[in-house]
């Protein structure tokens, strides 16, 4: 070799250097990502959960998570705090879904989670039940695919499912306008894990388009509904409806084997829509026909014809906002599997339906349920449950009073928002989005004037010029000086679950609540949410009262032994043992309770706690 001449790269050194010049940009990217994380990037939206302010041990489900799946919005989410770490003594259930498991039109607490939530805790009163409601509007089994491997870390004793109908229009959906990347499963798998990082957050903001003051007027005036629809017509049997079928089952069979791997049982619904009362949506000449045809079947009394035909035409409806008959399909086929049990709402629904077929009596609008439709849905949760191992021998209480009515802001706002939804697309094609927006506009303000209280209050709520709670507690306190107590119960019953921490509001709500035995009904509702939360032994002996006072004296004595236990020299508990004793005519041991009621109270100066 000439004098001077490099000595020539070993094949081994080569390769070295090779590799280190090709791992320089992943270490500048690593660096870059921690820098962005140490900035706090993104950091609210890389989990599903967040700490609720000023009582951090408690966490609830993350808005900021949710618009991961959007641009520019961030869909409502429920407000079920609960501490990560479970108690030997808790039951917690995570419910998953779209609009439907979300409670639209109404607040959280009225859907049918929260329904089953109500049963659960009604039975169990010694046990905290935690029935977590994920639901969010315009999402799909993408997001139960990407939730699936945070929630087993949070010790679920159950999952429960019900989604499929947003598969099409939903986020990442196979008709979407809400990131359109071809309907290639693995690539949208890839988007949603990238969604985590600090630098792809950093980059979809900043590649993000400002708005101009016009389309931000003209996305305000669009619903949800109109907004999301990018291949707006998808005819049965096309590229985009098997694509669209294909992701459903993919992300459910996904779902259902993480949950499995992890001894978590799962409740999976059957899908349920209007089928008598909903025209179809689109244009499809042939599902208009049908619908009519099913329509002219039903006046001669051919339920089981109509019944096919509904079922047709809903199938050929070509813009998609219910499911297919195919989903059930899925669902069915999927249920089938260890570890999975099939809720079956369709049918259900079915068999309650005026001529065996769902309709307007059921729903608020296509596919929505109304009250009773979601708690129906919430029974059927709770019958498939009782079998589950935590519940299936454990003693209960026997009594159950469907939960009271929907509180009146509730009521109004739900109100506005379906007719809101039907001003615009798919409802009518007529309207230009400028015209909707006033409309909606005049539709606020007939609200806003109409003399009641309640839905000028729904009205600050909806335009948020309020927050909720600052709403409900307003219309608390307007209730009770007008001695409207149904209704000061009903929105007592809401605020709480916006302000469960509040322990001057639970007590003030439980001590307005037990004045009036007329009410009793209200107040029991009211007594058990807030045991559920605190387990307070002044909860177990105002709920042993309620029972006592209508006559439930089995169920009554349980709560009073579960008193018992918490705490032997409890005034209340004492007082009303003795009185159980003597409506069961047994004196002698009336006069025990009575007797350590007296000792009770002389080790306490004397007082007797009323």
């Amino acid at each position: 070799m000439a004098k001077g001449t490099p000595e020539a790269l070993s094949p081994a050194k080569k390769l070295t250097f090779r590799a280190a010049a090709a791992l320089i940009p992943v270490a500048v990217l690593l660096l870059l990502e921690i820098a962005l994380r140490t900035a706090g990037i993104g950091e609210a939206a890389r989990t599903p959960f967040e700490p609720v302010d000023g009582r951090e041990e408690f966490v609830s489900f993350s808005p900021a998570f949710g618009q991961r799946y959007f641009n520019g919005f961030e869909p409502g989410t429920a407000f079920n705090p609960f501490v990560p770490q479970k108690g030997d003594s808790t039951f917690r259930v995570f419910a998953l879904g779209g609009s439907s498991t979300a409670g639209f039109p109404y607040t959280f607490y009225n859907g049918f989670p929260a329904r089953l939530q109500e049963r659960l805790e009604t039975y169990l009163p010694d046990m905290r039940v935690e029935v977590i409601n994920l639901g969010m509007t315009a999402v799909n089994s993408y997001t139960l695919w990407h939730l699936k491997d945070y929630l087993p870390r949070y010790q679920p004793d159950a999952v429960v499912i019900y989604a499929g109908h947003n598969e099409y229009y939903g986020a990442f959906g196979a008709g979407s306008t809400i990131y359109k990347l071809g309907n290639y499963i693995w690539l949208k798998h890839f988007a949603l894990r990238l969604k985590g990082s600090a630098l792809y957050t950093a980059i979809e903001d900043l590649l993000s388009p400002s708005r101009s003051d016009a389309e931000v007027v003209e996305a305000q005036s669009r619903t949800m509904m109109a907004t999301v629809v990018g291949e707006r017509r998808i005819e049965l049997g096309d590229d985009v409806f098997d694509a669209g079928v294909r992701q459903f089952e993919a992300n459910l069979s996904a779902v259902l084997r993480t949950f499995s791997d992890h001894g978590i049982p799962v409740y999976v619904g059957t899908l349920t829509s209007n089928l008598a009362g909903q025209r179809p949506l689109g244009d499809n000449e042939e599902a208009r026909q049908l619908y009519t045809e099913a329509l002219g079947r039903l006046e001669v009394g051919d339920t089981e014809k109509a019944l096919e035909l509904f079922l047709s035409a809903k199938d050929h409806d070509d813009i998609r906002f219910r499911a297919p008959s195919a989903m059930n399909e899925v669902i069915r086929r999927l249920a089938a599997q260890p570890g999975v049990t099939l809720v079956d709402v369709e049918e259900a629904y079915r068999r309650r339906s005026t001529h065996g077929i769902e309709g307007n009596d059921e729903f608020v609008d296509h596919l929505h349920p109304n009250f009773e439709g979601y708690d129906r849905i919430g029974a059927l949760y709770f019958a498939a449950l009782e079998s589950h191992p935590v519940l299936a021998t454990r003693p209960r209480l026997t009594s159950f009073d469907r939960g009271p009515a929907i509180d009146p802001i509730d009521q109004a706002t739900a109100a506005i928002q379906i007719l809101r939804l039907k001003s615009g697309f798919p409802f009518r094609t007529d309207v230009d989005p400028k015209v909707e927006l006033r409309l909606y506009g005049r539709l606020l303000d007939r609200y806003l004037r109409s003399g009641s209280y309640t839905d000028s209050l729904a009205v600050l709520a909806l335009n948020r010029v309020k927050l909720i709670y600052d709403v409900l507690y307003e219309g608390v306190q307007i209730a009770r000086s007008r001695n409207d107590t149904t209704n000061a119960l009903l929105l007592y019953r809401a605020l709480l679950h916006w302000q469960p921490f509040n322990e001057s509001l639970n007590k003030d709500a439980v001590a307005y609540a037990l004045a009036d035995p007329d009410y009793d009904r209200y107040t029991s509702t009211i007594t058990r949410y807030l045991l559920n939360r605190t387990g307070a032994q002044a909860y177990v002996d105002a709920l042993a009262a309620i029972h006592l006072r209508r006559g439930a004296l089995d169920d009554a004595e349980r709560l009073l032994h579960f008193s018992e236990r918490i705490n032997a020299f409890s005034h209340p508990m004492l007082y009303n043992m003795a009185r159980l004793h003597v409506m069961r005519g047994d004196t002698a041991r009336a006069r025990r309770y009575f007797i350590r009621l007296q000792s009770a109270a002389g080790r306490s100066g004397g007082e007797v706690d009323p």
